[in-house]
This record gives structure tokens, C-alpha cells and sequence, in this order.
């Protein structure tokens, strides 16, 4: 839930640079709850990585972030929340991807 409240808090900021600290302490969270063993993999980790995917392209989409940002963002989340291989992770993956090219705005999974 606390990833859910920091990534709607991401959104609802409105200065670039609270954003951008907002964005910060959500990928700080993300990292220490991997670094202390929490399984995002399974207790809803890939309804978390489908969403934070799918607001990030809707910002995009919605020219609401610049087109590094969203690649920077979109790169970030997929690093924490993707580096399982769990079939549930490549599924919420391959769905956002698909989600968000229905709106013309390609994920960036050539680093992956």
C-alpha cells in the first residue's frame, strides 16, 4: 500500500522538483524493501509494476512528463520491480507494454 500512496503522491505534486524528490523517495522505498527481502515478486509486486508502468505512460501520454523522464522513470521502476524472471513479472510486463502501446507510447525494454 505505502508503494501505491508514493507513486499516487508522484502524480498529485505539482513543482517538476517535488516531483522529482517524490519520485526519489519512491524508488528509494522500492530498493530498501528489495535490500531487506521483501517478495514484491508474488504479494502484489506485479500489480505494482503493471501500474507504476501503465501511470507513467498515461503521464507520458498526456505530455505530462518529458520524454527523458518517462524513459529514466519507466527504466527505474522495471529495474526494482522487473528483475524477477517469476512468470508473473513477465506478465505484468508484457501487459503494460501492451497497454501502453494501445496509447503510442513505447516502454523502454532494450536496457532489460
Amino acid at each position: 500500500m505505502k508503494i501505491f500512496v508514493l507513486l499516487v503522491s508522484l502524480c498529485l505534486v505539482a513543482p517538476a522538483a517535488s516531483a522529482q524528490d517524490v519520485y526519489q523517495e519512491f524508488m528509494d522505498t522500492l530498493k530498501e524493501q528489495n535490500q531487506k527481502g521483501c517478495d514484491t515478486s508474488y504479494d502484489g509486486g506485479y500489480v505494482s509494476l503493471y501500474q507504476a508502468l501503465t501511470l507513467l505512460c498515461d503521464l507520458r501520454k498526456d505530455i505530462a512528463i518529458t520524454s527523458d523522464h518517462f524513459n529514466q522513470y519507466a527504466s527505474d521502476v522495471i529495474k526494482v520491480l522487473a528483475s524477477s524472471d517469476a512468470s508473473n513479472i513477465q506478465a505484468a510486463l508484457k501487459y503494460a507494454e501492451e497497454t501502453c502501446g494501445k496509447k503510442n507510447v513505447n516502454l523502454p525494454l532494450a536496457d532489460r
